[in-house]
């Protein structure tokens, strides 16, 4: 998800390239390093596939708080417009797929790359187009793998649906 955020940030109208490698590298420092790292040693088995929800949780915390305090220090600084609507369509999508995963083990690869190719409404309808087609695959590949359901992949990409939305509308 890193690389549709950082194209996001550098092709809106008034955040130049300098300023999207800025922004992403503190993002990367306070939210992604710190969710990685919990996700990476969070489950039984060590890597970013959490099988249970229950271990799941730690990991959604984590990146929640990682990103409330990234939002803090953005809009102390006063970060440009878009930076702060990523971030808080995160904070949005990281509480909806924590609370989702309370009930069921939505996929989160589907519904991040449903969010994102909505969320590039606002840029790039064709890479809109290029990243729903990619959702639908990595859906596939999650259920191919045995990781969900295919329900599962549903409901995560419909919540992911959800989110992006609530971004195109702010």
């Amino acid at each position: 998800m890193v690389l549709p955020v950082f194209t996001l940030i550098f092709l809106s109208t008034y955040v130049g390239l300098a300023d999207s490698v800025y922004w992403l590298s503190i993002w990367i420092l306070l939210a992604l390093i710190p969710t990685a790292t919990v996700t990476w040693f969070g489950g039984e088995e060590k890597g970013f596939d959490i099988v249970s929800r229950k271990e799941r949780k730690t990991a959604f915390l984590t990146g929640l708080a990682s990103l409330v305090l990234s939002m803090v220090i953005f809009n102390s600084v006063s970060a440009p417009e878009i930076v702060l609507k990523l971030g808080g369509i995160g904070i949005l999508t990281v509480a909806v797929f924590g609370g989702a995963n309370q009930f069921n083990k939505v996929s989160i690869h589907t519904g991040s790359m449903a969010c994102i190719s909505i969320v590039f409404l606002t840029v790039s309808q064709p890479v809109t187009g290029i990243l729903g087609f990619l959702s639908v695959t990595v859906g596939w590949s999650r259920v191919k793998l045995d990781r969900h359901t295919r329900i599962q992949v549903l409901q995560g990409g419909f919540l992911g649906v959800i989110c992006g939305l609530v971004f195109v509308v702010l």
